[in-house]
């Protein structure tokens, strides 16, 4: 058995591709959100430990990317593990769009202040 250590590896086991796909995203939903929680509640003191005193929503906004980001990626698995190579494609290719187009109005609005 070759050894592949992503989500299609799993789902290809015992198990059924829905349970892992929920399991997965039940457990990084559930760790991003509590990320997510404890880097907002505790934004003030990471922002001064690292510089950013006066920009605390920087460390706010990183949260936020971060969190959403790996959230996505076991929908993008999951694509890849049914073999639905256009959808996983078009859809990658419109987050990366819609990933930059964000960043840059995040950045305008920042670069005003």
């Amino acid at each position: 058995m070759e050894w592949r250590p992503d989500f299609s590896g799993f789902a290809e086991k015992d198990y059924t591709s829905d349970q892992v796909f929920s399991t997965a995203f039940t457990s990084l939903f559930a760790t991003s959100s509590l990320f997510i929680f404890v880097v907002i509640l505790n934004a003030r003191g990471i922002a001064d430990f690292l510089g950013y005193s006066d920009h605390v929503e920087y460390i706010i906004y990183f949260a936020i990317i971060l969190g959403t980001d790996a959230v996505s990626a076991i929908f993008f698995a999951r694509l890849r593990q049914q073999n639905k190579v256009l959808t996983f494609a078009g859809l990658k290719i419109l987050n990366i769009v819609l990933d930059i187009r964000f960043k840059l109005v995040l950045y305008s609005g920042l670069v005003r202040r």
